[in-house]
C-alpha cells in the first residue's frame, strides 16, 4: 500500500496552517503540507522515521487522498524534499494544473476526512520533559502543524512567511519571543525565529511538550486499538 503518514489528528485547520513554503529561500519553491511517504513502506516504518511528537498519527493511501480531491476539481502532487525520514510535501493544484499556494477549505476538509487516526504510543519529545501543566496565559498561542518540523531546517516549526495573510492574522510577532505553539492534542513552549529575515518559525523547548485533551469527536475518530504495523 502507498501510505501517507502524519503526526496528530490532522484536522482541516491543521492542514491549512501547515500548507506552507517547504524550502525557504530555495529557487524551486514548493507549497504543500508535510507527510512521511515512501513506496512499499509500512505505516509503522513511516511513523518511526517521522519522529512525531504527537500521541496520535493519521494515515491514508495516496490514492485515497487523490480520490477525495477529484470530485472537487483538485489534483494531488507528492514531491520528495530534503528533510527528516521519508520527507514528502503534498501539494494541490486546481483543475487547470496551477499549483495552489494556500489550501482551500473544501480541499482541506475532504483530505482530513480521508485520514484514519490511531493512538501512537512512541512520541519523540526529547530526553527530558517538564511536569504536566499549562503555561502562563501571558504567552501568545499560535496554531501550527508540528509535522512541518521534518522539513529543512529540521526541528523548526513553520508558522508564516513575512507579508503573508497568515502573518497578518497573528501579528505582532517578535524574533526571540517566547510563545506556545499548538495543534489539537499537543502543545509546546517555543522561541520565535525570524529565519532568513523572511519566514517566521518556532524552535520548540523539548522539555515542555504537553498533551492536550481531545474533544469527544476527535476521540471517536481514533482507532481504539493498540498501535500496530500496517503493511
Amino acid at each position: 500500500m502507498d501510505w501517507v503518514v502524519r503526526g496528530g489528528v490532522t484536522q482541516a485547520t491543521t492542514l491549512i496552517n501547515g500548507y506552507l513554503c517547504d524550502v525557504v529561500g530555495a529557487p524551486d519553491v514548493t507549497y504543500g503540507f508535510v507527510v512521511q511517504h515512501a513506496a512499499e513502506k509500512a505505516v509503522w516504518e513511516l511513523s518511526g522515521a517521522g519522529q512525531f511528537p504527537n500521541g496520535q498519527i493519521s494515515y491514508a493511501s495516496a490514492a485515497e487522498l487523490a480520490a477525495a480531491l477529484a470530485p472537487l476539481g483538485y489534483q494531488l502532487h507528492l514531491m520528495a524534499r530534503p528533510g527528516r525520514g521519508f520527507h514528502v510535501v503534498v501539494g494541490v493544484s486546481d483543475a487547470s494544473g496551477v499549483s495552489l499556494q494556500t489550501l482551500p477549505q473544501d480541499a482541506a476538509t475532504a483530505l482530513s476526512r480521508t485520514f484514519t487516526r490511531q493512538v501512537y504510543p512512541y512520541p519523540s519529545r526529547g530526553a527530558a520533559q517538564a511536569a504536566a501543566g499549562r503555561p502562563g496565559q501571558a504567552m501568545k498561542r499560535i496554531a501550527v502543524d508540528f509535522t512541518t518540523r521534518n522539513g529543512e531546517p529540521i526541528d523548526l516549526v513553520r508558522i508564516a512567511g513575512v507579508g503573508s495573510a497568515r502573518e497578518q492574522e497573528i501579528l505582532p510577532l517578535r524574533d526571540g519571543e517566547r510563545v506556545v505553539v499548538w495543534e489539537p492534542g499537543l502543545e509546546v513552549e517555543a522561541t520565535l525565529v525570524l529565519y532568513g529575515g523572511d519566514y517566521w518559525m518556532a524552535r520548540p523547548d523539548q522539555t515542555t511538550w504537553r498533551d492536550l485533551p481531545l474533544s469527544p469527536e476527535e476521540w471517536a475518530a481514533l482507532e481504539q486499538v493498540a498501535y500496530q504495523s500496517r503493511g
